[in-house]
């Protein structure tokens, strides 16, 4: 089972920003995070630890981690931050959407800030240009929140006779009505109608996924983080509906559903990883430009399909990165 990696590129070099912090090798690297969630083994941050090892960072040797979630309530983030700035970490990594790196950045604009999101970082107003970010914040971008159109084409392909599809969105998530109204346009244009399921809490995914099946043909998980720790039981519950279901990320159909589209989220904790380690050796968050993807994967899962009753185009499955079976 093969799959190519989604590569990241680095754009341009920038301005001028707060000191650069230099690593002191006689005592362990304080790292600070901030998360949406509190999830201590999630994958980005088990990846992220992966990859600081590598780079000889190795947790409770060489490297301290401050870790702080907000449990999926953005009320608690502002408390959280100012709670992580007062510790005085080297660096604060920021991840699980923008609403952390909103946080941490109202609370400190000094300290570095890397983070990982999955929208645009300049649309949201967190930094100046992707080239320049200027100040003390830089990281890396998935976009995985601008494909949903891709995603709506692609369940078009798989289900030609498809009309309504359901879409799962976070409500709180301050980026999911933009998200929205791009995939009401790629829907008018495709011929679908769309149904609307806010998801508030992680206790409503079971009812949601539950609704999505009685209402539409399809569905898709709108592209914002806020689904990205609850994909196995997503993955499980699309499988107990029997719902087509697509998402921007590969962990959906290795959890049983039907596919995903976008940004490899492990590589974007890798790229986060090198930045850190980066700034840790002198460089300055203004002078970094913002990373992006330049590709994107496709991933189907077969089995999947077959238990739905899907027929899968040959020339769709020569494109897929990964064809689980």
């Amino acid at each position: 089972m093969l799959s190519r990696r989604a590569a990241l590129v680095l754009l341009a070099t920038g301005c001028l920003a707060p000191a650069p912090v230099a690593a002191q090798r006689d005592k362990p690297v304080h790292l600070g995070i901030l998360s949406m969630t509190s999830g201590l083994d999630s994958v980005p941050l088990r990846t992220l630890k992966q990859r600081l090892a590598a780079l000889g960072y190795v947790e409770g040797r060489t490297l301290t981690l401050d870790f702080l979630g907000g449990d999926g309530r953005v009320d608690q983030l502002p408390d959280l931050a100012a709670r992580l700035v007062a510790r005085r970490p080297a660096i604060i990594l920021a991840f699980g959407g923008v609403e952390p790196v909103f946080a941490v950045r109202n609370a400190t604009s000094t300290t570095p800030i890397v983070f990982t999101i999955a929208t645009d970082p300049v649309a949201d107003g967190l930094v100046a240009s992707l080239a320049r970010p200027g100040g003390n914040v830089t990281g890396v971008s998935s976009l995985n929140a601008e494909l949903d159109a891709k995603r709506l084409e692609l369940i078009k392909e798989v289900l030609p006779a498809v009309k309504r599809v359901a879409v799962l969105v976070n409500a709180t998530d301050r980026t999911a009505a933009v998200a929205w109204k791009r995939a009401e346009t790629a829907a008018r244009m495709l011929g679908l109608q769309l149904e609307d399921i806010e998801v508030r809490t992680p206790v409503e995914i079971d009812a949601a996924i539950g609704r999505a099946r009685t209402s539409a043909e399809a569905a898709l998980l709108l592209g914002t983080p806020f689904f990205y720790p609850h994909l196995q039981r997503v993955g499980a519950l699309a499988v107990k509906h029997r719902l087509p279901l697509i998402a921007p990320w590969r962990e959906l159909p290795a959890a049983g559903g039907l596919m995903s589209y976008g940004t490899n989220v492990r590589e974007m904790f890798h790229r986060a990883a090198d930045m850190a380690d980066r700034i840790l050796k002198g460089a300055r968050p203004a002078d970094m430009p913002v990373e992006q993807p330049t590709t994107f994967e496709l991933v189907i899962n077969a089995k999947a399909a077959e238990a739905l009753g899907v027929k899968l185009h040959p020339a769709l499955l020569t494109r897929a990165d990964t064809v689980l079976r």
